[in-house]
């Protein structure tokens, strides 16, 4: 196994323990009873229910800070001894371009899933997405929700032209909203530009075309 892919392999599931669980969902947040964009409160509720301790708002759950320090200093060889323990053995992706790889990542994972366009589909959730009160482009709504501590997932099925989730602008607001890192399976322009040094990002490729063809 290549050294950035246990560095990655560490640091997520880092994230992902410390949550409970990564939910391929449109995103966490806050959710009003009218939002059917963001998973509910009981939806959480019921995928992280090993989980005995506080809790955000939102439902997930709030792992205290100096456990998450803790993490980052994990070994491989103990992480993945762990996770065969507890039966989860598909924990692992490889092949990522990592900025940073001297600082571990680690916090409360909030996860966005995304899926190839469709005129219709997009139409429809833009529509529910305004009336339950969000605001801006569908790919900032998932940063809307991020409080301190948090870490922003963004599953782009990897699309690489016109897949394209983030910029400087939500860059800034990433970091800004959570003071953390990204997991990214897309694309960015940010990757390998001397951008936002403090910025801890995970990606698959950089690319300078927009997201026309990602919701």
């Amino acid at each position: 196994m290549k050294k950035h892919q246990l560095t990655f392999f560490t640091q997520t599931f880092c994230a992902a323990f410390a949550t409970g669980f990564l939910l391929a969902t449109p995103a966490f947040g806050q959710q009003k009873p009218d939002d059917r964009i963001l998973a509910s409160r009981e939806q959480i509720l019921f995928y992280t229910a090993e989980w005995k301790g506080e809790r955000l708002p939102d439902g997930r759950p709030m792992v205290p800070d100096r456990l998450l320090e803790r993490l980052k200093k994990l070994r491989v060889e103990d992480v993945w001894q762990l996770l065969n323990q507890l039966g989860y053995r598909n924990q692992f992706e490889g092949g990522w371009q990592i900025i940073h790889e001297d600082q571990p990542l680690a916090g409360r994972a909030l996860t966005a899933l995304y899926m190839p366009l469709r005129p219709d589909v997009q139409q429809r959730m833009t529509a529910q997405g305004k009336d339950a009160g969000h605001i801006g482009p569908m790919n900032s709504w998932p940063i809307d929700q991020l409080q301190k501590g948090d870490i922003y997932v963004a599953d782009a099925f990897g699309k690489i032209a016109q897949g394209t989730l983030i910029g400087d602008k939500l860059g800034n607001s990433i970091f800004a909203r959570s003071g953390n890192g990204v997991v990214l399976t897309g694309s960015t322009p940010l990757f390998g530009a001397g951008i936002l040094p403090f910025w801890k990002k995970r990606c698959s490729w950089a690319s300078t075309s927009r997201s026309g063809s990602v919701r």
